[in-house]
C-alpha cells in the first residue's frame, strides 16, 4: 500500500475541508452525487502523485496547482509509477493520435463502453507497484457492463498485479458490487464510510427530497392533487 489517507486542508469548489479520506490496499471507491467534487480531488490527487514522483508543477488547471489543498498519508513513496484515467479522455473521440495508435484505433472501432474497459484494461495489464487514479470509468456503460467491469478491475487486480493501489471515483452500486466492495465506500458528500447499502439508501433518500423539492417550486403538487381530487369526484358521479 501507498497512500494511507487524505485530508483536505482548505475548502476548495465543493470540497469541504477537513475531510479525511482512509484509503486501504488494493480497490479504494470515492462515491457521491453529481456535483460535490469527487473529480477536483481526482485532480488535486493527480497533482500531488505528480510532485511526489516527478519533482513537476506544471498541470493542465491553473487553479489546482494554485490551490494546493491535500494533506496525503504516505507508507511507502517509493511507487513504480501513476497512471490516470479519466472518462473524457476516451481514446474514441480524441482529435489526434497518440503514442499507442493500436489502442486508439481499437477504442475507435468499438463502443463508448467498450473503449473505456480497453483503455483500463491496457493500464492493469500494464502496470505494476503503482498508484491507478479512474475517474467514473462506469459513465456510458449499461447496468450488464458496470457490473462487469467492476468484476473485470477486480480480478485483474487480484490476481495480476495486486501491489498496484487503486482509488475510484464512482457513482453505480452494480459497478461497486462487481468490485466486491460491501462495507467500505467513501462518500465524499457526507464526508464518511458507508456500506453500498447504506449509500443506496441516502441516495435515494435524497432524491425523494429533491423531487418533492422539485414539486413545491413548479407548483405541481397543487396541480397534482386537484386532478386526483377531480378524478375522485367524477368517480363518485358515477356511482
Amino acid at each position: 500500500m501507498f497512500l494511507t489517507e487524505i485530508k483536505i486542508k482548505d475548502d476548495f469548489r465543493t470540497l469541504k475541508s477537513g475531510t479525511v479520506i482512509p484509503l486501504k490496499n488494493g480497490i479504494n471507491a470515492i462515491c457521491g452525487d453529481n456535483g460535490i467534487g469527487k473529480t477536483s480531488l481526482m485532480d488535486c490527487l493527480a497533482l500531488n502523485l505528480k510532485r511526489k514522483k516527478d519533482g513537476k508543477e506544471l498541470f493542465y488547471d491553473r487553479e489546482i496547482e494554485e490551490a494546493n489543498i491535500l494533506d496525503v498519508s504516505y507508507s511507502d513513496e517509493k511507487f513504480s509509477d501513476y497512471k490516470v484515467f479519466k472518462s473524457d479522455d476516451n481514446l474514441k473521440f480524441k482529435a489526434y493520435f497518440v503514442d499507442d495508435l493500436d489502442l486508439q484505433l481499437s477504442c475507435m472501432k468499438s463502443s463508448m463502453g467498450e473503449s473505456i474497459l480497453l483503455q483500463i484494461m491496457k493500464i492493469l495489464f500494464n502496470t505494476k507497484d503503482s498508484i491507478i487514479l479512474l475517474d467514473e470509468p462506469d459513465t456510458s456503460l449499461s447496468l450488464k457492463n458496470r457490473l462487469l467491469m467492476g468484476k473485470i478491475i477486480k480480478t485483474l487486480v487480484s490476481i495480476l498485479n495486486p501491489s498496484n493501489q487503486i482509488i475510484i471515483v464512482c457513482h453505480d452500486i452494480y459497478f461497486m458490487q462487481g468490485l466486491g466492495l460491501k462495507d467500505d465506500v467513501f462518500n465524499l458528500e457526507l464526508s464518511k464510510t458507508q456500506t453500498v447499502s447504506e449509500y443506496s439508501k441516502h441516495m435515494v433518500s435524497k432524491a425523494n427530497v429533491e423531487f418533492d423539492a422539485f414539486l413545491e417550486k413548479q407548483g405541481v403538487k397543487e396541480l397534482i392533487k386537484m386532478v386526483k381530487a377531480m378524478s375522485e369526484d367524477e368517480k363518485n358521479e358515477d356511482k
